[in-house]
C-alpha cells in the first residue's frame, strides 16, 4: 500500500546464494490465536522479494515466516536450510508511504492554491485501484512546507484535503512548496510518508506604473 506492494525480502545468509525460498508463512495475529497460511505465489523461488499485498487484510497483524532449501543439484554448507522470522507489522501502520505529486496553480483572485494527488496503492476494488484516501480516509492529512525562494526559513500547515490555498502570501515573491502524507495515527517517523520533490510558484515583475498604481 503505497510505495507500490508489501513485499517480504529474503537475504542471503554468508553470502551463500545457491538457495531458493521454499515457502513464505504469514502467521495472523488474532484474538483467537495465530492463524497460520503458506503462500501459494512464493513457493520454490530465487527472487528475493514476494509480493504479499493481496494476502493482507490492511489492518491486520502479522509476521513472517520464510523458509529456504539448496537449489535442486547444489549443495550447501548448512546443516540445516536457513530459516528466518520477521518483525511483528501492520499494514495500516507500517506501510511506506510514497511521494505524492501536486500542481500549483493561481486563482483569479491571486491566491496560490495546491491540489495534490493522493498515491495510487497496490489494492483494488471493483475494479479500479484504490489510492491512499480510500485506505485512510479521514485519517489523512498532508502536512505542506513553503518557504520564499532562496530563503531557509520554512514554515509548515496542515491540511485535512487534498487542496490548500495561500491568500497571506506577497505577490511579488516566488514561494517554493513540498508536500508529505501525514497520518497522526501512526507513530514516530512513520506518521510522514516521503517527502514530495518541491516545486515554486513564478515570481510577478510589476512595471514602475503597476507599483505606483497599487499605492
Amino acid at each position: 500500500m503505497c510505495r507500490g506492494h508489501h513485499t517480504i525480502s529474503k537475504q542471503s545468509y554468508h553470502g551463500d546464494l545457491n538457495l531458493s525460498i521454499t515457502h513464505i508463512q504469514l502467521n495472523s495475529q488474532g484474538k483467537a490465536g495465530r492463524d497460520k497460511q503458506r503462500n501459494p505465489h512464493c513457493i520454490r523461488s530465487t527472487e528475493t522479494e514476494c509480493d504479499l499485498t493481496n494476502e493482507l487484510d490492511v489492518k491486520g497483524v502479522y509476521t513472517a515466516e520464510v523458509l529456504s532449501e539448496s537449489l535442486h543439484g547444489m549443495t550447501s554448507d548448512h546443516v540445516e536450510p536457513p530459516y528466518t522470522r520477521s518483525k511483528q507489522f501492520c499494514p495500516y501502520n507500517d506501510t511506506l508511504i510514497g511521494r505524492p505529486e501536486f500542481k500549483l496553480m493561481t486563482s483569479e483572485d491571486k491566491k496560490i492554491v495546491l491540489i495534490i494527488q493522493d498515491p495510487i496503492t497496490a489494492l483494488h476494488k471493483d475494479g479500479r485501484s484504490l489510492n491512499i484516501r480510500d485506505i485512510f480516509k479521514k485519517n489523512l492529512k498532508y502536512r505542506i512546507a513553503y518557504n520564499k525562494a532562496g530563503s531557509t526559513g520554512k514554515k509548515t500547515i496542515t491540511v485535512d484535503e487534498s487542496r490548500a490555498e495561500f491568500s497571506r502570501l506577497d505577490e511579488d515573491q516566488s514561494y517554493c512548496f513540498s508536500v508529505a502524507a501525514y497520518i497522526p495515527s501512526r507513530k514516530g517517523d512513520k506518521m510522514f510518508g516521503e517527502w514530495s520533490l518541491p516545486k515554486c510558484s513564478p515570481q510577478e515583475h510589476k512595471t514602475l506604473i503597476e507599483a505606483r498604481y497599487q499605492l
